[in-house]
C-alpha cells in the first residue's frame, strides 16, 4: 500500500514496502529536541511499527543537514525541553529524546 502523510515537521512516504521518513524543519536543521517534531516523529514511527506492509525504513532530513541534534539556542536560553529544574529536565529527556530512542530500538525492521 503506497501512501503519503505530511505533518507539520515530518513527512512519511510509504512506497513498495519502504517507508521514508523525512524530518522537515530546516529552520532548526531538524533539531530533534523541538517538542512538535519529537511528537510527530514518535507518531510516525508508531504508525510504521503497526504497518505490516513496511519492511524497511529510511530516515532522512530536509535542508542542509539530516539533524542538528539538540537546538543549541533552546539549550542556552533554557527553553522548551531544556526549561526547568534538574528533575524537570530529567523528565523532559525521559519523555522526549530517550523515548524516541527506545521506540526506534523496538521497531522490528531495519531503519
Amino acid at each position: 500500500m503506497d501512501r503519503k502523510l505530511t505533518y507539520k515537521t515530518v513527512k512519511l512516504d510509504v512506497k513498495n514496502n519502504i517507508a521514508t521518513v523525512t524530518l522537515s524543519d530546516p529552520a532548526t536543521r531538524n533539531a530533534i529536541t523541538d517538542p512538535l517534531l519529537l511528537e510527530e516523529v514518535k507518531a510516525v514511527f508508531t504508525a510504521i511499527q503497526q504497518n505490516p506492509d513496511v519492511s524497511v525504513c529510511i530516515l532522512t532530513g530536509e535542508g542542509k543537514g539530516f539533524s542538528s541534534g539538540g537546538n543549541v539556542k533552546d539549550m542556552l536560553n533554557r527553553e522548551k525541553m531544556f526549561a526547568g529544574n534538574h528533575l524537570e529536565l530529567q523528565n523532559n529527556y525521559r519523555n522526549g529524546i530517550h523515548s524516541l530512542s527506545k521506540l526506534l530500538y523496538s521497531i522490528e525492521i531495519p531503519v
